[in-house]
């Protein structure tokens, strides 16, 4: 008995210490509401599987089932050891919105989101769908480039919901637009209008192709691969036309732009549409403007300046600024017309952006493209067409002249007065043993070489014109001197 009053403190201490200890580590309950919608999906199927790193799915956690609206409100316990979650319908049936076909979810063709965090004790609204499907296979894109899963979570709901104009879609409750009028034009409406537009895409297709094995999920599916990408053109990673099902029908390149587009304005005319909404409500039209204007790349970069005519000296550099949606400036491969890294003939850039124009450029100018790709998105890229005009030019480029005679340089200058002076061997005018220069009254330098050749003169002599004001502005000429057997001389000749 004494052994155990002595021992009992002890034991209630580590009791209370081994209960908090188990609390803490098997998290709280969250509870979870929303809707699994691609049309209402009665008595769906609902799997919680926890996420792992490299994004795949680990083992079935929790599984539950939605009504006959496709709603659910259930509680899960011990939340912090399954997060992150992938939570994937793959039960239930819906009726499609523009075929009225009755469709089942199966594994193969499932619905997912992801929930990276929850509020415990509080209710956490996730709503399923074809869209949040979306988002969930580009934040697989970002975790496989090493994207934290949180980031990935994040960036690819923003750029989703940027794309479809529609402010955090997954905690969207969407209405069937089959069964009944839309008094108010919501967000929540507009979500729906997007799903309905899939929908109808997709019947359009089949009136030609006329394949029944095709239905929307396949649709889902491949929509699914194309944004693995980062850029919705119907083809997938390596470029390869992607496949609706089985079926031999390909996924439009234009499927999330005018295609969409026009399959919003086909559904909002079709006798299914029984929510009241038309084209030309303010609403909707600004859901289609915006859709119609969407570029089909998620991931962006933008280049300033844009193209444009640029008066540049040779060798002069010129500093272009990328800025990216969707991934990190720095990740970016530069080109000018093609070669990574540009060459001395269509000049140089860093991978920083800065240009360098090449030593000769034509007197009639010439023209590059520079181009910022990303190195982890090969697809996404941005380029901009510079022409390069001379802001100085000299010519001839190489002379050979006489001692004791002279040779006009023409110059030419860029549009607008500027003022300019000209060296011989970067001496300024020139002097009696390099020979000297005196400008003309019609803009030209004259080259008056001298009397005799030093030994030590070597050459080609560099015969120099540049901006007083802006010294990086410059042309060159090369001059040789030499003299006949007959002059006077007696120094070398040094031809």
């Amino acid at each position: 008995m004494m052994i155990y009053r002595c021992v009992r403190p002890f034991i209630l201490k580590l009791f209370f210490i081994s209960f908090a200890f188990f609390l803490q580590h098997c998290g709280s309950t969250a509870i979870f509401t929303g809707v699994v919608f691609k049309g209402p999906v009665r008595r769906a199927v609902i799997n919680f599987h926890k996420l792992n790193p490299d994004g795949t799915e680990g083992p079935l956690s929790q599984t539950f089932i939605a009504d006959e609206s496709g709603a659910f409100d259930f509680e899960l316990s011990n939340i912090k050891q399954i997060l992150p979650t992938s939570v994937v319908v793959s039960g239930g049936e819906f009726i499609d919105e523009a075929s009225g076909d009755t469709i089942t979810l199966s594994k193969e063709y499932p619905l997912r989101i992801y929930i990276g965090k929850v509020e415990p004790s509080s209710e956490n609204i996730i709503n399923v769908s074809p869209l949040t499907t979306l988002v969930t296979s580009l934040s697989n894109t970002f975790i496989q480039k090493g994207v934290s899963q949180a980031d990935a979570f994040q960036k690819s709901q923003a750029l989703l919901d940027s794309y479809f104009n529609l402010k955090e879609f997954s905690r969207l409750t969407p209405p069937d637009l089959t069964n009944k009028k839309i008094d108010t034009i919501s967000q929540d409406t507009l979500y729906s209008l997007v799903i309905a537009g899939i929908s109808q895409q997709l019947l359009t297709i089949l009136q030609t192709q006329d394949d029944s094995s095709v239905h929307v999920l396949h649709f889902v599916d491949a929509l699914v691969k194309d944004i693995e990408d980062g850029i919705f053109d119907g083809k997938d990673t390596n470029n390869q036309h992607i496949m609706l099902g089985s079926s031999s029908i390909p996924l439009s390149s234009t499927a999330m732009t005018t295609g969409l587009v026009q399959s919003i304005k086909d559904f909002l005319k079709s006798s299914r549409n029984q929510s009241g909404l038309k084209e030309d409500d303010t609403t909707v039209s600004s859901l289609l403007t915006h859709l119609q204007s969407n570029s089909t790349s998620l991931l962006k970069i933008s280049l300033t300046p844009e193209n444009q005519t640029l008066y540049i000296g040779q060798g002069e550099t010129k500093q272009l600024e990328a800025s990216t949606q969707g991934f990190a400036e720095n990740s970016l491969l530069w080109s000018v017309n093609g070669v990574e890294g540009g060459s001395s003939d269509v000049g140089t850039i860093s991978q920083t952006g800065l240009y360098t124009a090449p030593n000769n450029i034509p007197s009639s100018g010439m023209s590059v493209t520079i181009k910022a790709q990303s190195k982890l998105y090969s697809k996404v890229y941005s380029e901009v067409s510079i022409q390069l005009k001379v802001a100085l030019s000299l010519s001839p480029q190489t002379a050979s002249i006489k001692i004791k005679e002279e040779k006009e340089f023409e110059v030419t200058v860029i549009p607008g007065a500027i003022t300019l002076e000209f060296l011989i061997n970067d001496v300024l005018v020139g002097n009696e043993t390099l020979g000297t220069t005196e400008i003309l009254g019609n803009g030209n330098v004259l080259y008056k070489a001298p009397k005799k050749i030093e030994k030590y003169l070597e050459f080609p002599l560099i015969l120099k014109v540049r901006s007083i004001l802006a010294p990086e502005n410059y042309a060159i000429s090369e001059i040789t001197l030499y003299k006949k057997k007959e002059d006077d001389d007696d120094e070398d000749d040094s031809m």
